[in-house]
């Protein structure tokens, strides 16, 4: 409603969208984690749309790790989605912490999940927006957080700064609201 845009949607995978994003056949994406690899290939507004915090979830029930006790992981087994966000996330809370816990890397988060399920695994990586809908779970450690932004068509530099003014204008309002709070 900011910029009086009108959307056409374009449906299709994750990694199809982004390569049409790249030739210029779409104008915008959403939830496009920056890397400077992507920079050369498409635009980045100055603001992010949202940030993605990822946890380590233990069984509600387990009482054996305990959060900012980085001792009691010793010895546990954490799963992690085997994809650069996560990975690097456990990688860098686990040396910055000293902790000693063994990673186990999977391709999705449903094998993960399933281990975890069947007692495989003490406990697991994920963003807090992927299990909201999990039961049984308790978040444990926040080891990190990533923007995401509303990517685009690196041919499309007048609906960056159109898209880069309307952010200007919703991140001052809610600057403004959460101070009023």
């Amino acid at each position: 409603s900011y910029t009086g845009w009108n959307y056409e949607y374009i449906y299709g995978d994750w990694d199809e969208l982004y390569r049409k994003l790249e030739e210029g056949d779409i104008d915008l994406l959403a939830g496009v984690a920056y890397s400077d690899e992507r920079q050369k290939q498409i635009s980045y507004p100055d603001y992010d749309m949202l940030k993605e915090t990822f946890y380590i979830y233990k069984n509600s029930d387990d009482s054996s790790i305990i959060s900012g006790d980085f001792d009691s992981y010793a010895g546990k087994k954490i799963g992690t989605v085997n994809e650069q966000r996560m990975t690097s996330s456990i990688k860098k809370w686990v040396s910055e912490n000293n902790v000693d816990v063994e990673i186990c890397y999977y391709k999705d988060i449903n094998d993960c999940a399933e281990d975890f399920n069947n007692g495989k695994l003490d406990g697991y990586v994920s963003a807090d927006n992927i299990v909201s809908s999990y039961t049984g779970i308790t978040p444990v450690e926040m080891i990190g957080k990533e923007p995401y932004y509303l990517a685009v068509s690196k041919d499309r530099d007048d609906l960056l700064e159109k898209l880069n003014k309307t952010l200007s204008v919703i991140t001052f309002e809610i600057n403004i609201q959460q101070k009023a709070l």
